[in-house]
């Protein structure tokens, strides 16, 4: 506590161009951490609304499930043929870039969790993906249909994005089930994008305050040096 009463005492006692110079330091530092608080919350709208994005696609794949499950029970189609058809509906669903789809996986025996549907895997349906591990050690098939189990939720993990450069990507994906075909059914989204952004966006704003506090010190010292004669020098005071 009195080293902080003291604060005032130590402040009145440096040269005018120090003070200057921590006004300014202060000044911007207290600009930098509202502007790194507005990045902070525009990140946290954006990751929100993939998120919302992701649940409602899936929750619309579901809607399409239900309508056929529904068929069968009202005897309009037979078990397979409504299940078949949902599948094949679910399989064309495409939202925002062609990249962006719907999974979906059955877990009808216990460790077999078989791939049904993944429009830009096909050569992956039919196979057991009990045991699949992303590249950052996450079981994702296990964490997917464990949430939809348990009545959906959203879960993270490292994935492949393809293309030309293909590396893993850090994707947020919605799990949801539909208890009586025992099916998992998600989607999901790459984020990283949004973080690289963040942080590319707060790396400038520290090299701007840097460039700003350097440069107001190197101003307000230039200007109490070469200021009008005698300023910043003592001057006897007239009688």
């Amino acid at each position: 506590m009195r080293a902080i009463l003291q604060i005032p005492e130590t402040f009145a006692h440096l040269t005018a161009p120090t003070r200057g110079s921590v006004v300014l330091a202060i000044s911007t530092l207290v600009a930098l951490l509202a502007s790194a608080f507005g990045l902070a919350e525009l990140r946290t709208a954006q990751l929100d609304a993939r998120m919302v994005k992701s649940q409602s696609i899936v929750e619309a794949a579901v809607n399409v499930t239900w309508f056929y499950y529904n068929q069968f029970m009202n005897a309009k189609m037979t078990e397979s043929e409504a299940r078949g058809a949902a599948l094949t509906t679910i399989s064309h669903m495409t939202y925002g870039s062609a990249n962006n789809y719907v999974f979906v996986y059955s877990y009808e025996k216990p460790g077999e969790y078989t791939l049904q549907v993944n429009r830009v895997r096909p050569d992956l349906v039919g196979v057991n993906r009990y045991d699949a591990v992303s590249s950052d050690g996450v079981k994702y098939v296990q964490a997917g249909v464990s949430l939809a189990k348990s009545g959906g939720g959203f879960y993270s993990y490292k994935w492949d994005a393809g293309g030309a450069s293909p590396r893993p990507r850090l994707k947020v994906s919605y799990a949801e089930g539909f208890a009586p075909w025992h099916l998992m059914i998600g989607t999901g989204d790459y984020v990283d994008d949004i973080l690289t952004e963040f942080w590319d966006r707060f790396s400038f704003l520290l090299s701007f305050a840097a460039i700003c506090i350097a440069a107001g010190t190197t101003i307000l010292t230039w200007l109490y040096s070469h200021g009008s004669p005698g300023r910043g020098r003592n001057r006897p005071y007239p009688h």
